[in-house]
């Protein structure tokens, strides 16, 4: 009987130490199961606190030149929003520009009175009838405040510019990303209150603002409109600023009066000109010598290697100090001016409350070239230097801001210099239209810039190159081959 128990007990065993193991296999599965689900609410709620926290402090911009980051500037302008504003990102579902959402995102982050909203045309195809006749692209822009709308189309984002090389007629394409530029001027327009006004002065041959720098003035919110003095009686009362471009005829003393008078009652005037047929314009002449500036209108002719590039007609001025150059960039800087004609500016002012400023100029070697330009060696008629080629008056309100090349407002010297010329001139702009914060966003060139040398620079990096570097590899060589020889 005893034998039978033991017996009885040893078959249960295996059955106890199974049920042990399921057992624990079913606390093992339960706390797997446990765990998993723990780390994946950790996982959601985790990301739902990510997603809440700014994009600028979770996500790291390694684009070469800065896609998805904006500007000190953006991010003051995107601050003081104090009224509702909604972004519309017009993209159907899963085919939006990543890159457009995510330079949102930096906006959104910063002022929770910036809302987002995607809108898929699919869904709503009336939805931006609302806001333009035009038929939009996809990853288009809408931004709207109570005050007004900017649309904003994906093509005027990223830009493609088109251009002939003159040394081989062969077409050239630029591309830049305009992203934050459009974006932030978008939200400066529909929040401010002023939209200041320039007209542009037509009827003398003047040479056309490219639509790239119309752009740049619109994103800098100027309203611009076309003027014509010759058949007007006055300048318009709207005016903020009148802009001439360069006029290959000059003005009449009737219109040169009303400009005058325009600029005696508090007005504002750009004015460019530059060397073309070393033909005074005495009627523009007499608008800057009001103020104690006279033109000089032969060609500019740098004297140091230092301050030109290429040609010595190919100026890269001096830089001076002023309210207009104190917002600008203090290292690797340029503004590239060729084709120049000269400014002198009076010793003593022609009244005691006129201040004009050197913004640019040349060094005392340059001269003016008068005459024929075939030989740049200075002649008997030529006119020493130095001379101021961008130069201000200020006299109360009034302000009158003369420079002397047109080539300050091409694309391809601009892209020369990486943007200097633009920065430069909308800073300006910004500045004599009496803005108290200018939208001086550059574009962001998705070529390699161009490295900008001076012409003594370039010198000295050819002696480097062409000279030292393969005498010292030379000189290298030579001793490791006599210790090879002597061991």
């Amino acid at each position: 009987m005893e034998d039978k128990m033991n017996l009885n007990e040893k078959e249960r065993k295996p059955e106890n130490n199974r049920d042990s193991l399921s057992g624990r296999s079913l606390r093992m599965g339960g706390y797997s199961v446990a765990i998993t689900a723990i780390v994946i609410i950790a996982a959601v709620f985790v990301n739902l606190i990510v997603n809440r926290i700014p994009s600028k402090y979770t996500r790291i911009d390694n684009s070469s030149v800065g896609l998805y980051s904006i500007t000190p500037e953006s991010e003051e302008i995107a601050k003081s929003v104090g009224e509702d504003v909604m972004i519309y990102l017009v993209a159907e579902q899963g085919s939006e520009d990543n890159t457009i959402v995510e330079l949102i995102g930096r906006y959104t982050g910063l002022n929770s009175k910036i809302k987002y909203r995607q809108i898929d045309p699919a869904l709503y195809p009336n939805f931006t009838e609302k806001y333009t006749a035009a038929t939009l692209s996809d990853s288009s822009v809408i931004v709207e405040s109570a005050k007004r709308s900017q649309v904003i189309d994906y093509n005027d984002i990223y830009v493609t510019d088109y251009s002939i090389d003159e040394n081989t007629y062969q077409i050239k394409t630029s591309s830049s990303y305009a992203g934050e530029a459009r974006l932030t001027s978008a939200l400066k327009y529909v929040t401010t209150d002023d939209i200041p006004k320039i007209y542009i002065l037509g009827g003398h041959g003047e040479a056309e603002l490219t639509e790239t720098m119309k752009n740049y003035l619109r994103d800098d919110n100027f309203e611009l409109a076309d003027l014509n003095l010759l058949t007007s009686e006055s300048v318009p009362a709207d005016a903020d600023c009148v802009l001439i471009n360069f006029p290959t005829a000059d003005i009449n003393p009737t219109e040169s009066d009303m400009l005058l008078n325009y600029l005696k009652g508090g007005g504002s005037l750009v004015l460019f000109t530059g060397f073309s047929d070393d033909t005074p314009r005495p009627n523009i002449q007499k608008l800057g010598e009001y103020f104690g500036m006279t033109g000089d209108w032969g060609l500019v002719v740098e004297g140091s290697a230092n301050h030109y590039n290429t040609y010595p007609y190919f100026l890269l001025p001096k830089i001076g100090a002023h309210d207009i150059i104190s917002s600008m960039p203090t290292e690797n800087f340029f503004v590239m001016m060729p084709y120049s004609m000269g400014i002198k500016v009076a010793e003593t002012a022609p009244r005691a409350t006129v201040n004009v400023t050197s913004l640019l100029y040349t060094s005392n070697s340059a001269y003016s070239k008068h005459g024929e330009i075939s030989d740049l060696e200075p002649g008997d008629g030529d006119t020493e230097g130095p001379f101021a080629i961008a130069a201000i008056a200020e006299e109360g309100n009034t302000r009158f801001l003369w420079f002397t090349s047109p080539y300050l407002l091409d694309e391809t010297i601009d892209q020369y210099v990486a943007g200097g010329n633009s920065t430069f001139f909308l800073t300006s702009m910004g500045w004599i239209g009496g803005k108290s914060e200018s939208v001086s966003i550059a574009t962001k060139q998705l070529q390699v810039a161009a490295l900008v040398l001076t012409e003594t620079e370039k010198n000295i990096w050819s002696v480097v190159i062409a000279a030292i570097i393969p005498i010292t590899v030379i000189l290298i060589g030579l001793r490791v081959w006599i210790k090879r020889r002597r061991a």
